[in-house]
C-alpha cells in the first residue's frame, strides 16, 4: 500500500538529519501519516471519483443509442413486452429501461481496491491515524528523553 512507502521516506530523513533513536518512532510516524495522505486520494479517486466519470460516460452513449432507436420508431423493450404506441411512449419506456440499467449496474467498480477487505481510502485514515500516534509519541519520548 502506498502509505506504508512514506515509513522507508521517514527513516531517511531521520538517517539524513543523524537524529537519535528518542526521535525515530516520530519520523516513521510522520511518513507514514504523509503517505496516508496520498493513499487516501489515490483511494478515493480509484474507488469513487473513476467509477462514477465511467457510468457517466457510459449513461450518456447509452441515452444516445436509445434515443437513436427511439427517433427511428425501432426501439422496442423485448419479447413479451407491447411495442410502443407514440413516441412519447417510446421516450418514456427508453427512460424507464434506461434508469433500470443505472440501478443495475450504479454501484459496480466502486471500492474494487482493496487492503484485506477495506476500500483503499478508508484503510489510508486508519494508517493515518496510526501514523500520527506515531509521531505524538516519538515527539513526547524524544522531548522526555
Amino acid at each position: 500500500m502506498l502509505a506504508l512507502l512514506g515509513i522507508p521516506a521517514g527513516l531517511g530523513l531521520w538517517s539524513a538529519l543523524g537524529l537519535g533513536d528518542a526521535v525515530l518512532p516520530a519520523f516513521v510516524g510522520a511518513g507514514l501519516a504523509l503517505g496516508s495522505v496520498g493513499t487516501f486520494f489515490l483511494g478515493r479517486w480509484l474507488n469513487e471519483l473513476r467509477p462514477q466519470a465511467r457510468l457517466e460516460g457510459w449513461s450518456r452513449r447509452r441515452r444516445a443509442e436509445l434515443d437513436q432507436h427511439v427517433s427511428a420508431g425501432t426501439f422496442h423493450l423485448g419479447t413479451g413486452h407491447p411495442a410502443p404506441r407514440s413516441l412519447a411512449e417510446a421516450r418514456a419506456q427508453a427512460e424507464a429501461l434506461l434508469q433500470a440499467e443505472l440501478a443495475a449496474v450504479g454501484t459496480a467498480g466502486r471500492n474494487a481496491h482493496t487492503f484485506f477487505f477495506v476500500p483503499m481510502q478508508y484503510a489510508a485514515v486508519a494508517l493515518g491515524v496510526v501514523g500520527l500516534g506515531m509521531l505524538v509519541y516519538g515527539a513526547v519520548s524524544g522531548a522526555v528523553g
